[in-house]
């Protein structure tokens, strides 16, 4: 993996562990969207305002905040399998 930045270089272990952690977070917000999107099946929602795909929106964050509280209270991840 190639992982590019515009940082100037003073440590470089710690200045590749900073990079890898930004990275890994930013994978993490794209996975989260991608989940609602497939899990919600939002792609095949039509609606007729923005006012419309903000609320939706909404609901969906709550949904997958509440899957995540009850899968957590269960020790058990509908993301990652131990």
């Amino acid at each position: 993996m190639l992982l590019l930045s515009n940082l100037k270089v003073q440590e470089k272990k710690k200045l590749c562990h900073i990079i890898t952690k930004v990275y890994l977070l930013r994978w993490r917000i794209k996975e989260y969207f991608k989940f609602k999107k497939q899990q919600f099946e939002l792609k095949d929602l039509r609606v007729m305002s923005l006012q419309s795909i903000r609320s939706l929106n909404f609901f969906a964050t709550l949904v997958a905040g509440y899957i995540s509280l009850i899968s957590s209270s269960h020790r058990e991840s509908i993301f990652l399998k131990n």
